[in-house]
């Protein structure tokens, strides 16, 4: 026997028998009789949608927030969207010059131009060991000097001032903090930052000029990676060569914001 048509011939006869039986009734009760048989309808009709939908084998969920529809199985959990948290790539530290060249423009912009006149490369130098280290003869170990990341020499213009530069970017020891190449002769404010990371800002006055002088910017981060620059109105940072202009092409200030620029 088919059960849908049984449950439809058993709310057919309900329907009738209570259509029967308020005909005979007072019109109040019959208005509350009538009320009660509404609102049972309703709980029967939905009782049936529920039976069906168990049957089907499956229903469908709608997600409100994001406007999409997952199917799932009936009693099951809607679909988990997993999401892989990216990785950003640890800060390399160039090598070559050319590579930090490279860099250097791009922190650069339209702030500045430059033109490379010599290439090098900082060194770790490790301490030599005492003379029980060296051997029995108690000769001392030569220094063990490594390449570490790069640096450029030469000329930089900005606001059509031109002066000398150079830029190191090397790894520092972990023991380091940044100060000034000279501190006995230049006027220099060392300070921490509040993410721990060292800087040291100075400038002093290049011995073989009366009007020769060299900014200085020592940046250490907290990941190890340390910035020196110098920007001179000479055509060498270093001094010793002709004077080009009355002050330096860029302040402190910018030599700070280039040093802890984010696009390096």
């Amino acid at each position: 026997m088919n059960s849908m048509k049984t449950l439809s011939d058993a709310f057919a006869e309900l329907e009738r028998r209570a259509d029967a039986a308020t005909t005979t009734l007072p019109a109040d009760d019959l208005a509350r009789v009538t009320t009660r048989h509404r609102r049972r309808g309703l709980l029967i009709a939905a009782s049936v949608v529920a039976a069906l939908a168990v049957a089907g084998g499956t229903a469908w969920l709608t997600s409100t927030s994001s406007g999409t529809t997952h199917k799932t199985q009936a009693g099951g959990s809607p679909p988990t969207i997993s999401s892989t948290p990216s990785t950003t790539p640890a800060f390399t530290i160039p090598d070559t010059p050319d590579e930090l060249a490279s860099r250097f423009r791009t922190v650069l912009g339209d702030t500045a131009t430059f033109t490379v006149t010599d290439t090098g490369a900082p060194v770790t130098i490790t301490a030599p060991p005492s003379p029980t280290e060296g051997g029995a003869s108690g000769t001392p170990i030569a220094n063990d000097a490594q390449q570490n990341g790069a640096a450029i020499v030469g000329t930089l213009t900005a606001d059509g001032v031109t002066g000398g530069f150079d830029i190191q970017m090397f790894r520092a020891q972990s023991a380091d903090r940044a100060m000034c190449d000279d501190p006995d002769r230049s006027h220099c404010t060392v300070r921490t930052l509040a993410d721990g990371s060292s800087l040291a800002v100075g400038h002093e006055p290049l011995q073989n000029a009366a009007d020769g002088v060299t900014y200085e910017v020592y940046f250490i981060r907290t990941d190890g990676v340390a910035f020196l620059m110098h920007v001179s109105n000479e055509k060498d940072p270093k001094g010793a060569s002709a004077v080009l202009a009355t002050y330096p092409p860029l302040t402190t200030d910018q030599m700070t914001a280039i040093v802890m620029s984010s696009l390096w």
